[in-house]
C-alpha cells in the first residue's frame, strides 16, 4: 500500500550519461518519491542522446551547468569514482545536495586533505 507524501517528489539530474545514470532513472521511475528532470555530461551530444531516451527536459553539456539548474534539487554523481570528489565539491559549492553512488574519494587521505568547509 503506497503512502501520502506531503513534499512533492525530488527533482533530479545526474552527472553522467553511462550505466549509473541509467540505473539511477530506472530505479526512480520504479517509485514516486523522485524523477530525473535533468542531465550533464562533458559532452552536449552524449546530454541530448541520453535526454531523449528517457524524455528528461534539461540536458546541459557540463557538470557545473547541470548543478546550478534551478529546475534540478539534486544531483546524482554517476561519474567514474575517481571524479566522484570533484562532482560532490562542485555540487556542494552550488548549494546543491548530491548523491555519490560510490566512494567519496580515492582513499582517505584523499578525502580529508579535499575538504574545504562550505560557509
Amino acid at each position: 500500500m503506497k503512502t501520502a507524501t506531503l513534499t512533492p517528489p525530488l527533482r533530479w539530474g545526474t552527472l553522467s550519461t553511462g550505466c549509473t545514470a541509467h540505473d539511477v532513472a530506472d530505479d526512480l521511475s520504479l517509485i514516486n518519491e523522485g524523477e530525473v528532470v535533468g542531465v550533464g555530461s562533458r559532452s552536449r551530444a552524449s546530454a541530448h542522446r541520453f535526454a531523449d531516451e528517457l524524455g528528461i527536459a534539461h540536458r546541459r553539456d557540463s557538470y557545473e551547468a547541470l548543478v546550478g539548474e534551478p529546475a534540478v534539487d539534486a544531483v546524482c554523481a554517476a561519474t567514474p569514482h575517481p571524479m566522484h570528489l570533484d562532482n560532490a565539491l562542485l555540487a556542494i559549492g552550488h548549494d546543491t545536495p548530491v548523491l555519490v553512488e560510490k566512494s567519496f574519494a580515492m582513499n582517505g587521505d584523499r578525502a580529508a586533505n579535499s575538504w574545504r568547509p562550505h560557509v
